[in-house]
């Protein structure tokens, strides 16, 4: 599996798993207000420092919490992922290409402008 193709996997799970924890956490909102403190990347424990910033390849970190719920702490990553990734699929779902373009990226060609303008 190429890096790209695992690229794309990680930011789809990264988004579903970003999507589920705004779906349960708008269900009891006002419990969870309660259990919830804001903290930095450092204060992280190092297994979990390290799995976010695995994970967050790319990815701007905008928030960090801690929420501790019936004597289990949890902690909940917001990030913001800066880059358009357009794909090309065949009827079968075999990918004919991928392209992933960051912010400040110049064009594909080698004639040094911006194609777009």
């Amino acid at each position: 599996m190429s890096a790209s193709r695992k690229i794309v996997q990680a930011m789809v799970v990264l988004i579903l798993a970003a999507f589920g924890a705004v779906t349960w956490a708008a269900s009891d909102v006002a419990d969870e207000e309660e259990n919830e403190e804001q903290i930095t990347i450092e204060q992280l424990p190092e297994a979990v420092k390290l799995a976010v910033m695995k994970a967050a390849r790319g990815a701007r970190i905008r928030e960090v919490e801690r929420e501790t719920e019936d004597g289990k702490t949890t902690y909940e990553v917001e990030l913001v992922i800066e880059t358009e990734i357009e794909i090309e699929l065949a009827e079968d779902g075999t990918i004919i290409e991928l392209e992933i373009e960051r912010p400040g990226d110049d064009d594909d060609d080698d004639d040094g402008d911006d194609d777009d303008n």
